[in-house]
């Protein structure tokens, strides 16, 4: 998430497992695994929930402060309802159809949210290795939020899925090779494709009192 003057970030710290707020210039450092900021959330918490509405810690200079009346004071849309895709033209049977988001803590796969079909057997994820968005069994999702990779079938490298460049053109693997399927791919509603954003509060450092919006890009 990016505030409107584009000079601070928000950004989910694999590391240390929460959101974090820096500056926007230190995004290749945070890209490249460094773990920078001067506000943290609460430790498991997902951005949009309401555990993470107050009590966030600040870097002061020299040690990290509770601000009880620091955090979040609104998201937008008004609820941050969970987005849902629909998959379709794919070969492999009970592979379409809608795909709800996951963003809890236990479900997050590179540090980015989860779809998951309605009888939890298909989800599908960000493989960062591959840079592309990946789909599989759920009886691997462990073995894939540990770090590995597998899937039956994959959207075009580099493109977000809620883009509209994911609509057509996934491969998927039939038997002994990956196939591309002209037809395969998601559809989405206008509105689920919408950026969300937050606000936030009561921190002593100014600048980290904004909006922010939202980004999908891949160098974001």
């Amino acid at each position: 998430y990016w505030s409107l003057d584009s000079k601070c970030i928000l950004y989910w710290s694999a590391s240390e497992k929460r959101w974090k707020g820096g500056r926007a210039s230190d995004l290749s450092k945070i890209a490249a695994g460094a773990s920078l900021g001067f506000v943290g959330a609460p430790i498991g918490g997902q951005l949009l929930s309401p555990s993470l509405i107050r009590g966030w810690h600040e870097w002061d200079g020299s040690a990290w402060v509770l601000r009880p009346g620091a955090g979040v004071s609104g998201i937008g849309p008004a609820s941050a309802p969970l987005r849902t895709i629909t998959l379709r033209g794919f070969k492999r049977p009970n592979t379409t159809g809608i795909y709800i988001e996951r963003r809890q803590l236990d479900f997050i796969v590179n540090s980015r949210e989860t779809y998951w079909n309605d009888e939890s057997k298909f989800f599908v994820y960000w493989c960062s290795k591959e840079g592309r968005w990946r789909g599989c069994t759920t009886d691997e999702f462990q073995k894939i939020q540990s770090g590995r990779t597998a899937s039956f079938f994959g959207a075009p490298r580099g493109a977000d899925l809620l883009a509209p460049a994911l609509r057509k053109g996934w491969h998927e693997w039939q038997g002994k090779e990956w196939v591309f399927n002209r037809e395969a791919g998601i559809s989405i509603e206008p509105h689920e494709a919408l950026p969300r954003t937050v606000t936030l509060v009561g921190f002593k450092t100014a600048a980290v009192n904004a909006r922010y919006r939202e980004s999908r890009q891949k160098e974001h």
